[in-house]
């Protein structure tokens, strides 16, 4: 048994040693292999990369604000929380200690210049918690020390301020000048977060010694159910328990549709292009080297030392893929983290840092690798023969390897191909729908090839008449059909991953579109920031003194943000009503309207949430609120594209008594002569935009959220192009001699080259019509289904432009991919051609 594994391993070592031989004189091949690997690792990483800054983002958030704390007490909306209950909970068995903060969003200004941020009021018991807030913004010890305010070097230098200089701060109703007692460099984590004595932040939002969260830490030993149990009885109905685990769980959610379902698809898609070329490349190598393989076998050699031999070549050159690979991965990893919606960080609370960490890098390759393995097995499966035909195989043959397809194989392929397609729509029924887009492109895999082999056999059949080129290409096709096959479908893979997407963004932003016409234009909404959900409050009355007289009929909204069933749902207080204000009579949320105004206790829920949570009409929901679950009727569902999470919609006057709280988000009028601009610039920050700008800005968030997913359909048809490219470049540089033998005929170098590209031109054709069938098939099914159980209802029409538009141009890029090997080739001397092996 020793003597049998010792020669198996001095074999795969002989055979590692006969690989890299071979490879140093394929060093073209070589080369388009671990420009694979690199390419595939690279993307890997970008997207695994893009997928854990968020998550570590929002945990070093998390950290760098509650420090050691093991669980947070949270107030409801805009509400406060007891000034004593830090104290009651600190004398709860089991905890070390009870630390109380105020947490507020504010605009600070100065000069022409302002900007948003996160306010957090502390004292020196803040220092207990050794978080990053304290650290890094140095709040002082000692019985008497005030923190003061200070300010992260980011902000001051959006600001231009310095130390000892003033910025004005406005939470609420009121906007002091505050002095600036420190200039600090920060971590990332809280480059938008100042501190200020929680005193006075309490009295800027009109809630003097009442904090919004307590963090609490517990000692050594003591248990979080225990606390729990014992802390819900000391709790106020608008106060929640939130751990780090929850808070991640309700991020997930958003996490789940908007980044990582298309991710997960685009990633599959990527890493079976890279499947499919290491496939045609190892067999491209295993069928030149057929006597080499006859000769393994009639020795006794089993098949398990070859394959150790190629995996050790392949870990060799995926180490060396490893730097340009993470080269390749960081600036996608930073291009899709830069176009993370806003709404997402803002309502979250963090800002988003990317950083490649080193499991990631391992994960990525190890996939690459397991990838690579198993095409390998399946090239040298696909090349086994009798041992006697593969003896009689001479090796370096060059362009006199054939592989055919024959009809059974081709009808089988297209049949198997056919029957995924079918079964993938069924899967896509039962709401499976990942796995229901892994089985159509799975099917796109197989259907290609069989369509390819077809029409190879078509071309084989039919009378040689026409140009030299033409024959020329046909007779490419018909030599190596598998190769060809191959190739298109990559090209398949590559236009089916990007066409149900494209075709999904253009109907949900044709539908957003039309639901947004109800925004006046020339209306003017009056808010205190600028960012997705104008997270400043204001109070209504402070808000009212912007407008022209008292009786100025203006409409308020206001946001709140609370848990609900796992979820981080937006809670919206409105006037359901369409005289004034910034909404008109229209499509969408305007015509449930009287609905609200009918029924003021009830309240409408959001499609995208009432298929989550399988919420009908006449049915309650148990809402939190400041004065504790609620119970409230669901009227309707409304079509909404506002918050992935969900919506819940009630009169502002129902959402005031429920949170307990004066302030709104904005508050808008029908024109612009109604607000006094005089008493507005003296206001500031509050201001006012137009309809217009309004509208605009949702556009940029609907614009930034399609940018990443444009990003990954970029990179999913350069991954197929690259692919495309290789399998070009090394079937040109193995039919080196047959193009000399062309070349000594005399087809010129133009020839060659019309050849090459028409041979190309066919392959690419069918690919892309193979692909654009596949991608429709797939956004009629799992794509459009997955869009419908989320509460998006687009309609199923089909833009033919955009289909033939990526295909078209996918043709193109594939097409032009065989323009410089087949140069480089035209141009190499004739003798040294005739002399390749």
């Amino acid at each position: 048994m020793t003597g049998s594994i010792r020669s198996q391993a001095h074999l795969t070592a002989l055979l590692t040693c006969h690989l890299l031989h071979t490879m140093r004189r394929q060093r073209a091949r070589a080369a388009v292999l671990w420009a694979a690997l690199a390419l595939a690792l690279g993307i890997g990483v970008g997207l695994l990369a893009f997928l854990t800054s968020i998550e570590d983002s929002y945990r070093a958030r998390g950290e760098a604000v509650g420090g050691i704390s093991d669980v947070q007490v949270e107030a409801i909306g805009a509400s406060s929380l007891p000034a004593g209950l830090a104290k009651r909970l600190d004398r709860i068995g089991g905890t070390a200690y009870a630390i109380p903060l105020t947490q507020q969003r504010v605009t600070l200004e100065s000069g022409s210049q302002d900007v948003v941020a996160t306010a957090i009021g502390v004292d020196r018991s803040a220092r207990r918690l050794r978080s990053a807030v304290q650290s890094d913004l140095k709040l002082p010890g000692g019985r008497s020390a005030k923190p003061g305010l200070a300010l992260p070097a980011a902000l001051a230098g959006q600001l231009g301020v310095h130390r000892g200089d003033r910025v004005r701060i406005f939470a609420y109703r009121r906007s002091p000048r505050v002095r600036v007692a420190r200039v600090v460099e920060v971590s990332p984590a809280i480059e938008d977060v100042l501190t200020l004595p929680r005193d006075r932040l309490e009295a800027m939002r009109g809630a003097p010694g009442r904090p919004t969260t307590v963090y609490v830490k517990l000692a050594h030993g003591g248990s979080l159910g225990d606390f729990e149990r014992r802390a819900t009885r000391l709790l106020p109905g608008n106060a929640v328990l939130t751990t780090p685990d929850g808070s991640q769980g309700e991020l997930d959610h958003v996490l789940d549709f908007t980044v990582r379902a298309p991710t997960f698809v685009f990633g599959m898609v990527v890493l079976a292009i890279a499947a499919l070329l290491i496939y045609v490349l190892q067999l491209m190598r295993m069928l030149e080297r057929q006597e080499d393989l006859g000769l393994l076998r009639a020795l006794g050699s089993r098949r398990a030392p070859l394959i150790l031999a190629e995996s050790i070549i392949l870990s060799g050159l995926l180490v060396a893929a490893i730097p340009p690979g993470v080269l390749v991965g960081a600036p996608i990893a930073a291009y899709l983290s830069s176009q993370v919606p806003t709404y997402l960080t803002d309502v979250f609370g963090f800002n988003m840092q990317v950083a490649i960490r080193p499991d990631v890098v391992a994960g990525a390759a190890v996939v690459a690798l397991l990838v690579g393995v198993a095409a390998t097995i399946g090239a040298l499966a696909s090349a086994r023969g009798s041992i006697a035909d593969q003896l009689g195989r001479s090796p370096q043959s060059g362009a006199t390897v054939t592989s055919t397809i024959s009809l059974r194989a081709a009808l089988g392929l297209l049949g198997g191909g056919v029957a995924c397609l079918a079964l993938g729509l069924l899967v896509a029924d039962a709401g499976l729908f990942p796995p229901a887009a892994v089985v159509i492109l799975l099917g796109l895999a197989l259907a290609t090839p069989g369509v390819v082999g077809l029409v190879a056999i078509a071309l084989g059949r039919r009378e040689r008449a026409g140009s030299k080129i033409a024959l020329v290409a046909r007779g490419a096709v018909e030599a190596n059909p598998r190769r060809a096959a191959l190739a298109a479908a990559i090209m398949a893979l590559g236009v089916a991953a990007v066409v149900p997407p494209q075709l999904a963004e253009d109907a949900l932003l044709e539908r957003i579109d039309r639901l947004n016409q109800v925004i006046r234009p020339h209306a003017e909404d009056l808010l205190a920031s600028d960012d997705a959900f104008s997270s400043v409050p204001v109070d209504l009355s402070y808000a009212r003194r912007a407008l022209r007289d008292r009786t100025t009929v203006a409409r308020p909204v206001a946001f709140a943000f609370v848990p609900y069933e796992g979820r981080k749902i937006e809670v919206r207080g409105l006037v359901p009503d369409t005289r004034g204000g910034v909404i008109a009579p229209g499509d969408g949320l305007p015509e449930h309207y009287p609905l609200l105004r009918k029924h003021q206790r009830g309240v409408l829920v959001s499609r995208v949430m009432a298929s989550g949570l399988d919420i009908e009409p006449g049915e309650s929901i148990l809402l939190p609120t400041a004065g504790g679950s609620r119970k409230l009727r669901v009227l309707g569902e409304v079509e909404d594209f506002a918050w992935p999470s969900g919506t819940v919609y009630m009169s502002i006057g129902r959402y005031r008594r429920l949170y307990r709280t004066n302030a709104v988000s904005a508050i808008a009028v029908n024109r612009k002569g109604k607000v006094n601009q005089a008493a507005l610039r003296r206001l500031a920050p509050l201001h006012a935009i137009t309809g217009t700008e309004f509208k605009d800005r949702i556009d940029a968030q609907m614009e930034k959220s399609t940018q990443g997913l444009l990003a990954m359909r970029v990179l999913t048809l350069i991954a197929a192009l690259v692919a495309v490219g290789g399998i070009v470049t090394t079937s040109v540089f193995a039919r080196r001699r047959e193009w000399a033998v062309l070349r000594a005929m005399g087809i010129g170098n133009a020839g060659l080259l019309a050849a090459l590209a028409l041979e190309t031109l066919l392959v690419m054709s069918l690919g892309a019509t193979c692909g654009a069938i596949g991608g429709v098939v797939s956004y009629r099914g799992p794509t459009l289904g997955f869009l419908e159980a989320q509460g998006y209802v687009i309609g199923s029409g089909l833009q033919p432009g955009a289909v033939v538009a990526v295909s078209a141009a996918a043709v193109a890029i594939g097409t032009l991919a065989a323009a410089l090997p087949a140069w480089l080739t035209a141009r190499a001397p004739l003798a040294d051609a005739l002399s390749y092996e």
